[in-house]
């Protein structure tokens, strides 16, 4: 063999040998078997998940565990193919917080928009009254009388005294003396990119949308209180109409995806608009209501100090990007901005007005004890497995309005009572991914890949 045909041969094999490689590399990714599962343990380097952030509010100790000692913290996940659905696993110590949630950042309403699961509940895990479940939820009875959980349904229209926890699809709110306004209110909103409200319709719905600027695309979606879509579109008109007719009475979610966008005005007969708690507001000078225990204000465009009055207290930004935290408010809490633009983002809802404000969640409840007056409680929650000094507990997340940002997912963890004294102690965090999976068709699954690789680059 000459000196030519061999380098023309090595060359080849090495082509050929870095086709092989990246198409396995491909399939890995691929994951034909429709489940993926990673682990975090402290102490331990990872490609796929970052260590917990801000550094400034967990401890790690010998290696062993994280303490949290202020929240909420963050962490980041590579998210490499499309999966449907993640569930989050947690070993942890929790002696102090009342609550312990953990977030997936979401991509409907900006970078402060996370679907926040119960993880942890202190009142739930000692509350001492009769107990069943069933895979999705556990129900409560002060004075047992049901059991089974079907059957306590199918009684449930019938039953008084009724508190829940994000179960708004089991606990329908219904308003018999419902009136829509005689006239259209128009309301000054001023809002900057993405929001969702809830709001309540007798029979119909009638919003008029007018946005501010250049309309390149806007996304409108209508959602029932049981979270099922039953409208969706898109416009690129400065002035959009939504109206719907022939509804059941009840609670609906409308979600305006408007990514830096200024929304100006609202305008419907509806009687009740309660924002998720999540605003931009480009103007000054707005008032607004929530019902939130607590507020995390921030500005992004800084000319001068801004002072935002939350209840009695007075707030000054002085800083961008930096969060400013108003804990402990309690009842309807009135925030006035003298400046803006201002993000504020609450546990609670947002409304422009007293009169807007309602709470279509319908009796969910996270503190209750032996002595509350409510005789029954049902939540989406699962009990905490303990072995010995350590519980175990798990939440999930669908993943179809998750934000992935960098071919990365973040998720939070809040736990407001965590301090240097009392912290919350994980040891360690797994994630498992599922999906649907098309074995039979390798180049569907391969065609896929390389669309949802495309989109999230």
């Amino acid at each position: 063999m000459t000196i030519n045909k061999l380098r023309k041969y090595i060359r080849w094999s090495g082509a050929i040998l870095l086709v092989v490689v990246l198409f396995c590399l491909v399939i890995r990714e691929i994951n034909f078997t429709g489940r993926w599962l990673i682990e975090k343990l402290p102490g331990q380097d990872s490609a796929l998940i970052t260590n917990l952030f801000p550094a400034d509010r967990v401890v790690e100790q010998s290696n062993q565990t994280w303490s949290i000692i202020r929240e909420p913290v963050y962490f980041t996940v590579r998210f490499p193919n499309r999966y449907e659905k993640v569930t989050a696993k947690f070993v942890y110590q929790n002696n102090s917080c009342q609550t312990v949630k953990v977030g997936l950042q979401q991509a409907t309403s900006g970078d402060w928009d996370y679907e926040s699961k119960l993880l942890d509940n202190l009142d739930f895990n000692n509350l001492p009254w009769a107990r069943m479940s069933d895979n999705n939820s556990i129900l409560w009875q002060k004075n047992p009388v049901y059991t089974d959980l079907q059957t306590w349904l199918n009684d449930l229209s019938e039953l008084e005294n009724v508190a829940g926890y994000n179960v708004a699809s089991v606990l329908l709110l219904t308003l018999p003396d419902y009136l829509d306004y005689r006239r259209p209110v128009i309301r000054q909103v001023n809002i900057i990119g993405s929001f969702s409200y809830f709001t309540y319709s007798r029979d119909s719905l009638d919003f008029v949308f007018d946005f501010l600027g250049s309309v390149e695309e806007v996304a409108v979606r209508v959602r029932d209180q049981a979270g099922n879509l039953i409208f969706s579109t898109t416009t690129s008109d400065q002035e959009f109409s939504l109206e719907l007719d022939n509804l059941n009475p009840g609670v609906y979610r409308v979600d305006i995806l408007a990514d830096g966008l200024a929304t100006q005005t609202i305008t419907s007969p509806q009687r009740y608009l309660s924002f998720v708690g999540n605003l931009v507001l480009a103007e000054a000078n707005v008032q607004l209501v929530t019902e939130g225990s607590y507020l995390i204000l921030s500005t992004d465009d800084f000319s001068g100090r801004q002072f935002v009055r939350v209840g009695e207290q007075s707030v000054q930004i002085a800083d961008i990007n930096k969060p400013y935290i108003v804990n402990h408010l309690v009842g309807v809490t009135k925030i006035d901005i003298s400046t803006g633009p201002i993000k504020l983002v609450s546990n609670g809802f947002l409304a422009m007005s007293e009169a807007d404000y309602f709470d279509p969640l319908n009796n969910q409840v996270e503190i209750i004890d032996n002595d509350s007056d409510w005789d029954y409680l049902i939540a989406d929650y699962k009990l905490p497995l303990q072995t010995g000094d350590w519980q175990t507990n798990e939440v999930s997340f669908d993943l179809d309005q998750a934000m992935i940002a960098n071919g990365k997912l973040r998720f939070m963890i809040a736990c407001p009572e965590a301090s240097q004294a009392e912290p919350l102690v994980l040891q360690s965090i797994q994630l498992a991914f599922n999906k649907k999976t098309d074995q039979g068709n390798i180049w569907t699954e391969f065609i896929d890949y390389l669309k949802y690789w495309y989109k999230s680059r």
